[in-house]
């Protein structure tokens, strides 16, 4: 491969850096580079959710690749992360572009888990029959579990984990990206590089480790712009269980500082009050977020809330007072008036000094959870000692003025168990897939079976997947408006001038045959 891109007869050549690492630096230097783009870039910072330590050998690949000029890319990266990867990539005054990272047609949600979660999650998935849809879970054993008692229940559920053989999971996936209502089970092996575009639905049976992550995978649904739902379960016991491996593991002491922080957001988030969408924009750096009015938050907010902005005003005093001297820890022994050392001694003549003693260490940690997340405080300092400063500074001072409140879910809600009428989750008539669609699946539902039936067996035959034929808009909007000539067909999206050549006649002689019209013209 090396030597065709050496001859030029390669536009394209994908390298790890692990590869590069391993000694294919002094050949690729040899080539006649025009562009080197890093692709998942916020990898290459300890600040990124999935910090790989090869990328960092990518700024030794900086100083010797010089002559070409490099894009670093990521679709999940924070303003500390993006300030790192300018930095570490050693980066000449880039243009930096950052997209939104709203996606208006994602209707998020999440619940604590509770008994019967397996049933829950039967209920949730059987009553999206017919749509294609990823379950994520963390254990390989718990994935080929929640596989059987789908199939049991009647849907095309697939295991998929990284312990599968190969050919396998090569045959899984290729089934999930052709065919149209299958279901994945899978862990996080599962995800990167698929581009199935009418996945309608994400949901966690347990969460991921970090709101980067979280969103990554959610990203997964609705990629053709429709509507798709989001759905999360969790508990504390999830949020324990990856602190502890995380502590197990041999990753580097500032790396696992920051993912522990990282762990701490995505519980805040998952049982936080705020819009979804708003929450998750904030988290990004992104300015001007409003509410979406589509999450659990927005549209059935949590009644059993308890007004913790006295508490938050205290935490926010003391922050000012030390200056911003102090992380999440010792700041909350502040609080609470306990001195373990000689630094905490230094601060116990000011009076924010046990201003709190009547908090426990767990409530004050929800709030500053909360104050974090809402922008109100911000981390600060390097990975392995990051202090806590103050945040947004309008936002605060209505804190201080009593024009905000902070307000936190009174106990972690509990899960509504699902009675036999009530097996769906937000599942409002704006929020389901048929969302602005229902007359015409209602109106030509016949024709509609026949169009997909007849989509699948062209998609097998030309060894591609069925959106590639046609993607499901335009198939509803035919079986809706029934086109019975070449002239009907070009009005409707998605059916441009190469698909009419290859399927017109044969979609209006679907048209034609269900409707009983003898004729096709032009």
């Amino acid at each position: 491969m090396l030597q065709r891109a050496q001859a030029g007869s390669v536009k394209l050549l994908y390298v790890s850096p692990e590869g590069l690492a391993a000694g294919l630096l002094e050949r690729v230097a040899e080539l006649p580079l025009s562009l080197v783009a890093v692709d998942e870039a916020h990898c290459i910072s300890q600040w990124g959710h999935d910090f790989r330590p090869d990328y960092l050998n990518l700024a030794t690949a900086r100083e010797v690749l010089k002559e070409a000029p490099w894009m670093a890319l990521t679709a999940i990266a924070d303003r500390r992360t993006q300030a790192d990867i300018v930095q570490l990539l050693k980066l000449r005054k880039p243009s930096v572009f950052v997209a939104s990272f709203d996606w208006p047609n994602l209707t998020l949600s999440a619940e604590p888990k509770g008994k019967g979660m397996d049933q829950r999650i039967i209920d949730y998935v059987s009553s999206r029959r017919g749509q294609s849809g990823i379950v994520y879970s963390l254990a390989r054993s718990r994935t080929e579990d929640l596989e059987a008692k789908l199939q049991a229940a009647g849907v095309p559920a697939l295991a998929y984990h990284a312990g599968l053989d190969p050919k396998e999971k090569a045959k899984r996936q290729k089934l999930f990206v052709q065919e149209e209502g299958i279901v994945i089970v899978a862990t996080i092996a599962f995800g990167m590089g698929i581009d199935k575009p009418n996945v309608r639905f994400v949901l966690h049976a347990d969460p991921p480790k970090t709101i980067e992550a979280y969103w990554q995978e959610v990203g997964r649904a609705g990629r053709d712009g429709r509507p798709a739902e989001c759905h999360a379960f969790y508990s504390a016991g999830d949020m324990a269980m990856h602190r502890r491996f995380l502590d197990d593991s041999d990753a580097e002491p500032a790396f696992k500082h920051v993912l522990r922080g990282k762990i701490r957001d995505l519980a805040a988030f998952l049982d936080g009050i705020q819009c979804r969408r708003q929450a998750v924009q904030q988290y990004f750096g992104e300015e001007g977020a409003e509410p979406c009015g589509m999450c659990d938050n927005c549209t059935n907010p949590p009644a059993d809330l308890t007004d913790v902005t006295e508490t938050a005003n205290k935490i926010l005093s003391a922050v000012h007072r030390t200056k911003g001297s102090m992380g999440s820890g010792r700041l909350i022994r502040h609080l609470r008036g306990i001195v373990q050392d000689g630094y905490d001694r230094k601060f116990e003549g000011l009076s924010t000094f046990a201003i709190a003693e009547q908090r426990t260490a767990s409530e004050l940690s929800r709030v500053v959870n909360e104050l974090l997340l809402r922008q109100l405080l911000v981390q600060t300092g390097n990975q392995l000692r990051p202090s806590l400063a103050m945040g947004d500074p309008e936002q605060v001072r209505h804190v201080f003025k009593g024009a905000r409140q902070v307000q936190l879910r009174s106990r972690s809600p509990q899960p509504r168990v699902p009675k036999e009428a009530d097996a769906t989750i937000n599942a409002s008539p704006q929020h389901a897939e048929s969302s602005g669609h229902a007359e015409e699946l209602e109106v030509g539902g016949t024709l509609l079976d026949r169009l997909r039936a007849w989509r699948r067996t062209t998609a097998k035959e030309a060894g591609v997947p069925a959106y590639v034929v046609l993607q499901n808009a335009a198939l509803e909007q035919i079986a809706h408006g029934k086109p019975s000539t070449i002239n009907d067909l070009r009005i409707i999206s998605g059916v441009g001038a190469k698909r009419i050549e290859q399927y017109g006649e044969e979609i209006l002689r679907l048209v034609a045959e269900r409707e009983g019209k003898a004729q096709i013209g032009r």
